[in-house]
């Protein structure tokens, strides 16, 4: 009798090492699927990130270059007026700006004459 129940627990220990080991194996097919599904999504949403920021470097670059083609348009315009100016009129211009940041009434330069 006290053989007989020994071999019963001996069995019922082996089937519950085989019951263990196959969970650990199942658990272990279930990371690793679980990994890769992970790493797929990882990959997937990676390219996308990368592409709209593409997207995005290139619509900037398109607006930085509209942006400096505007300011050079307006530079060129600006530069067109001021070559017609005439001369007497842009040294009046010149001397009425220099005098209105010049302080009134000091003589910060006493060794220059005029």
């Amino acid at each position: 009798m006290e053989n007989e129940l020994i071999r019963k627990v001996v069995r019922y220990e082996e089937e519950l090492n085989r019951r263990v080991a196959a969970e650990e194996a199942r658990s272990r097919a279930w990371l690793e699927e679980g990994r890769a599904r992970l790493g797929m999504e990882f990959d997937r949403r990676k390219e996308a990130l990368d592409e709209e920021c593409a997207r995005s470097l290139a619509a900037a670059g398109d607006e930085a270059q509209r942006e400096a083609t505007a300011t050079v348009a307006r530079a060129e315009s600006r530069a067109a007026a001021l070559e017609g100016i005439d001369e007497g009129l842009l040294k009046r211009l010149i001397r009425q700006h220099i005098s209105s940041i010049l302080p009134r009434g000091s003589d910060d330069h006493p060794d220059v004459e005029g």
